[in-house]
């Protein structure tokens, strides 16, 4: 007896008798019915065979990827329940090298003009964050700056110097803050704390600049100097 999952050639098929490639040739299709069915194939696919699914994640997330900014919020909903069975059931070592691109799609999506895309996008890194959290740490130059943008709405206000102070020849300024609604505020704090627990948490200190040579990082000279004032003091009395 046949199963339902492979045809009559012996490939692995959908339940709808699609194999993975004919499922993913529908990725770029015009029709957001058509994407978004492409996707929901994509699960459909995983479920019936789910030893492949190490074997074909990395392509197929990289195919798919381009959906994270999807005019069409159910395509990116799909997109979404897609890279959560990813993240779910795939072995890390699989999947982990395909994240990074994944992720610069993910930025490009959080500072996409439209606000239900960024918010869809805040989404798919919350997701990705507690699985990976030693993989997005390695994007924070990227999303740290896309975090404070979102937080400003765009705009930003000069900080007030004090009198007296000397001008820095560069203005400073600090976020906007009360022109991001509320409820935008709080899903990104909360999404950005997550964030930046990850990163304290996975930070290589191989990878942290390290001094030039012949140039302190302040901290010897510090102790240095108070040993020396020390010395000085005792020698005068």
């Amino acid at each position: 007896k046949q199963s339902v999952a492979v045809d009559r050639s012996g490939q692995e098929v959908s339940s709808r008798g699609l194999t993975l490639p004919e499922i993913l040739s529908h990725s770029t299709h015009y029709a957001p019915t058509m994407r978004k069915e492409c996707l929901a194939g994509v699960k459909d696919y995983f479920t019936l065979h789910p030893r492949t699914l190490d074997t074909h994640v990395g392509a197929v997330l990289d195919k798919v990827s381009d959906l994270v900014t999807d005019q069409d919020s159910a395509v990116r909903k799909e997109l979404r329940g897609v890279v959560s069975l990813f993240i779910s059931e795939a072995s890390q070592s699989c999947l982990a090298p395909f994240l990074g691109m994944y992720l610069v799609h993910v930025c490009g999506g959080l500072s996409h003009v439209h606000e239900h895309i960024r918010a869809s996008s805040l989404l798919l890194l919350d997701d990705v964050v507690p699985a990976y959290p030693a993989v997005v740490a390695r994007h924070a130059p990227k999303l740290l700056p896309i975090f404070i943008h979102i937080l400003s709405g765009g705009e930003t206000a000069p900080v007030p110097t004090s009198k007296g102070s000397k001008p820095s020849g560069k203005e400073q300024r600090v976020p906007r803050l009360k022109t991001v609604p509320l409820s935008v505020r709080e899903a990104v704090l909360s999404s950005m704390h997550s964030y930046l627990r990850a990163v304290a948490a996975n930070v290589v200190p191989d990878a942290l600049p390290t001094p030039s040579p012949g140039v302190s990082d302040g901290r010897a000279d510090a102790s240095t100097s108070g040993r020396t004032e020390g010395g000085k003091k005792q020698a005068a009395s």
